[in-house]
């Protein structure tokens, strides 16, 4: 599956050049299938773009860019690790994409980024939604599916992606067939 090859394809490198910190192999595993994802997504954008990236600030990426391990006696942070993966994976499958420079990659709190927050929202609401085509119901959920279908119900009005979801339990949501859905929101503002 996609995941677990791009979980690998973070670790491996870190492993074999005896890095064995959690703090900075947990962070990468849980970023580049992610990040890949987004290569492939921006792969005609042009490869003389550049762009930064912040990630929310959880257990798992807590302090990873203040982490430094040494690699050949070189002291390096996690981020120039990860983006050093990123940038080789690029190079090697998407080079039109857009590249990482150096530091690009900032682990912030929800309220010191609205990026961060924007992500947030349309994350809830999209699982809001989600829930709602699934059947879970209460004000709030019928609340916030109205809401979502009002902002991006033109953008994917017509897709049903949440059929290849299923609910389990109360609240979680797994994918019928592992690395099947894609849900694809995109505005180019000028």
């Amino acid at each position: 599956n996609f995941v677990g090859f791009a979980e690998r394809l973070g670790e491996n490198p870190l492993k074999m050049n005896g890095i064995n910190a959690v703090e900075v192999i947990n962070p990468i595993k849980a970023l580049t299938p992610s990040l890949f994802s987004m290569q492939n997504l921006t792969k005609e954008m042009g490869g003389e773009n550049s762009i930064k990236i912040k990630v929310d600030d959880h257990d798992n990426t807590r302090g990873f860019n203040q982490v430094i391990t040494k690699v050949k006696g070189f002291p390096f942070t996690g981020d120039k690790l990860l983006t050093m993966i990123y940038n080789g994976y690029r190079k090697q499958q998407f080079p039109q994409s857009p590249s990482l420079a150096d530091s690009c990659i900032q682990v912030v709190k929800d309220e010191d980024s609205m990026l961060v927050q924007a992500v947030d929202i349309v994350a809830n609401f999209s699982t809001a939604y989600i829930y709602g085509k699934l059947g879970k119901t209460s004000k709030t959920i019928k609340d916030k599916m109205e809401i979502f279908n009002e902002v991006f119900g033109e953008e994917f009005g017509s897709q049903n992606f949440f059929e290849g979801v299923e609910l389990v339990h109360e609240s979680d949501l797994k994918l019928k067939f592992e690395g099947q859905q894609t849900l694809k929101i995109v505005r180019f503002v000028s």
